[in-house]
């Protein structure tokens, strides 16, 4: 499964480790996680994030 479309969202400074996939954009259930590659992604300064669609596969 392939994102259909992007994703924007507001996030303090941080560095991401994981994702997880819901089956909701609050709350539900999660369905599969994955540890991300490296150190991670670091967000600093904060701001807006934007993944774009088609980026993320989930298999």
């Amino acid at each position: 499964m392939d994102t259909a479309s992007s994703a924007t969202f507001q996030c303090p400074a941080l560095t991401v480790t994981y994702v997880a996939l819901n089956t909701a954009s609050t709350g539900g259930t999660v369905t599969a996680v994955a540890l991300l590659p490296g150190s991670g992604i670091t967000i600093n300064p904060a701001g807006r994030v934007t993944i774009p669609a088609g980026t993320i596969t989930v298999s």
